[in-house]
């Protein structure tokens, strides 16, 4: 484990006992929740265009043939919608209890980080880039997650101690302890932007952070 090799400090239970209330946050770090009215009125649009092309087919077949692409293309459209959603669900729902269990497992590490975001746009959650910072201000990791706002908008100049658990290298949880918020994260195979110089001073401060960080709930 690096953090132990770098001196992080790391729990002495596992992170679910340490933090509780991590795993409660685990479902909606990932799925892109719609809100229901949004659902329940693309679903009654939807239908309600199949409908009328079913009507145009059973009066006959005359008049536009959009009706007629409607009728027959329609309803396939839906079913591989609704396939792939629920696809989508099923693969968040798996990765969610993966990593639930792995937090029953493994411990926290305490990681200095530099976090920026990625993509455009506002909403419930911020994607971000988190860059896992070793003592000598090297990059040891890279993972993606979507924060709340209230988390990007806490680190300082996109700088903080967050917990990690599980290998750097695959799938893994980031926690930040301030705002009680833990996040489901995919590492970064690819390299980031070049970048400036890190701010040193923030960095050699975040890693004392690390090394001597209490854990509690």
């Amino acid at each position: 484990m690096l953090a132990r090799q770098y001196g992080y400090a790391i729990t002495p239970r596992p992170a679910a006992q340490m933090t509780p209330w991590a795993i409660a946050e685990l479902p909606s770090s990932r799925w892109i929740r719609i809100p229901l009215w949004i659902t329940l009125f693309v679903i009654a649009l939807l239908l309600g265009l199949c409908i009328l092309g079913w009507s145009w087919a059973a009066s006959g077949g005359g008049g536009s043939a959009l009706l007629a692409i409607i009728a027959f293309v329609g309803p396939v459209g839906l079913l591989i919608i609704a396939v792939e959603v629920q696809r989508a669900a099923k693969a968040n729902r798996r990765l969610v209890r993966t990593m639930s269990e792995m937090l029953q497992r493994e411990p926290w590490q305490a990681w200095p980080c530099r976090i920026e975001r990625v993509g455009e746009g506002g909403g419930a959650r911020v994607e971000v880039r988190v860059s896992l910072l070793a003592p000598d201000h090297s990059v040891a990791g890279r993972h993606r997650a979507r924060f709340r706002p209230e988390a990007w908008h806490a680190m300082t100049d996109g700088y903080g101690v967050l917990l990690f658990a599980g290998d750097l290298r695959f799938n893994g949880v980031i926690a930040d302890p301030r705002t009680r918020s833990a996040y489901l994260t995919d590492p970064v195979e690819e390299e980031a932007r070049p970048q400036g110089p890190g701010n040193s001073v923030i960095e050699d401060e975040l890693t004392r952070q690390a090394i001597g960080w209490v854990f509690s709930q």
